[in-house]
């Protein structure tokens, strides 16, 4: 850590996830894992403190299921379900972040992919489905601050509808809402 900058980033991340790819302003970066957790990155200058930037971390793998369950693979009326609960500390085990409750991200986009018989919710807004080949994918904006904790997704077969919630000032808001289908 520089004194008034740093030149390294690190994330919480589960070492049982492989890092493929850390791409920052379009140019790859080296990673290492150490520890059970601690992923970290080279940055390729020293960024001042208090810089507003991004990095892209492109990883995959199976991962553990710690706390309260932190990923979740089960079935609901014999259909498959994935599903996150992150409290407190779970979220290092899905997904790169600063696992801290005193630390709050201030936006995220999150593309899952699935078999196109199922869907996935997450936080924020639905911002674009597409297919591709015999997947789905589902692309969810969140551009408010958030604890990593309360980052989730969820995956089945849900029947998915759309209410529309009378605002104060007369506009409509819909609100989407994914749940299990009657069996």
């Amino acid at each position: 850590m520089l004194e008034d900058g740093f030149n390294e980033i690190n994330f919480d991340l589960s070492t049982q996830l492989a890092v493929n790819d850390v791409s920052y302003h379009g140019q790859s970066l080296s990673s290492s894992a150490s520890g059970a957790y601690l992923l970290t990155i080279p940055l390729p200058t020293a960024l001042a403190a208090g810089t507003i930037d991004s990095l892209t971390i492109t990883y995959a793998g199976a991962p553990p299921s710690t706390g309260f369950g932190s990923f979740i693979q089960g079935d609901h009326g014999g259909v498959p379900v994935l599903w996150t609960l992150s409290e407190p500390y779970g979220a290092q085990d899905w997904w790169p972040c600063k696992n801290g409750l005193e630390d709050k991200i201030d936006s995220v986009d999150i593309i899952i992919t699935t078999p196109a018989d199922y869907r996935a919710a997450s936080n924020g807004l639905l911002v674009a489905e597409s297919t591709n080949g015999s997947d789905k994918v589902f692309h969810w904006k969140h551009r408010y601050p958030i604890a990593p904790y309360l980052v989730a997704i969820a995956v089945t077969n849900f029947s998915v509808y759309t209410n529309n919630v009378p605002l104060s000032n007369g506009t409509d808001m819909p609100m989407l809402n994914y749940v299990f289908p009657k069996t």
